[in-house]
């Protein structure tokens, strides 16, 4: 979805086209890792997450490692850190900020890329939306009580900007929820991003709920029914904004 939604990109940064080391934060599954490796064959990519669900037959340049991103425990100074929706994984913006700056080498780019939480539209037809957009308040409200706001785009760009990083850029792109859109492309999106939304809604909310709200599984299967039923709905034109934002680190004054 990421890479039809940034033309097959994976990354905006104006990184050199010889890059030697990039970091993953939060790999996931490693595919971003992978086909980093695979794109800048000078380079050494690395992923770290919790969880060891990375494929083993990887480029020779990719290396997984078992790691909490934001304890920073790396010997390393990267030309590139990325992490790709870590919104909801982090727990202290500034401080994942600042570990980013303190591990890049002077000149290097540190990018997020993440969709905002809420459901919108342009044609006021989201507020039709009744349960997803109630769905949406509980998970704020949840994760507030866990004491793990998200950070958002804003605040994400006042952090960069505190501690240090310049030439900070934020760009934009609606991510249609359904197959709603004209044109192939934003159709595509939409039938990708619906699909990952339904699919991933339980495990986005199971913590939350449970934890935060208190709430009872067969509560929280309900709720998420009618969420599912209302993203579904024909009619109703929703999308969410995914950001991206990079910031570079000074480089050396000579």
């Amino acid at each position: 979805m990421y890479t039809l939604a940034l033309d097959y990109r994976l990354f905006l940064a104006p990184i050199s086209d010889i890059p030697q080391y990039i970091l993953d934060m939060g790999t996931g599954t490693g595919i971003w890792a992978i086909e980093c490796a695979d794109k800048y064959p000078s380079a050494v990519v690395r992923g770290n997450d919790l969880s060891p669900i990375q494929p083993t037959f990887i480029p020779p340049n990719c290396i997984f490692e078992i790691d909490d991103f934001e304890k920073w425990e790396l010997p390393y100074k990267f030309d590139l850190i990325h992490g790709r929706e870590l919104d909801g994984s982090i727990y202290n913006c500034e401080r994942l900020c600042r570990g980013a700056f303190e591990h890049l080498k002077p000149g290097g780019y540190f990018e997020l890329q993440s969709l905002e939480h809420g459901f919108l539209s342009d044609d006021e037809t989201h507020k039709n939306a009744v349960h997803a957009l109630e769905w949406q308040q509980h998970i704020i409200e949840g994760r507030n009580k866990l004491q793990k706001p998200f950070c958002g785009a804003t605040i994400c760009t006042q952090r960069m900007g505190k501690v240090g990083f310049v030439n900070i850029k934020i760009q934009r792109f609606k991510i249609p929820i359904g197959p709603w859109p004209e044109g192939n492309k934003l159709k595509q999106l939409g039938i990708f991003a619906l699909q990952d939304i339904l699919e991933g809604l339980e495990a986005f909310s199971l913590h939350v709920f449970t934890q935060g709200l208190q709430w009872s599984m067969d509560e929280l299967q309900v709720c998420l029914a009618l969420v599912r039923d209302d993203l579904k709905r024909e009619g109703l034109h929703i999308y969410r904004e995914l950001y991206v934002i990079y910031g570079q680190k000074p480089k050396v004054k000579e």
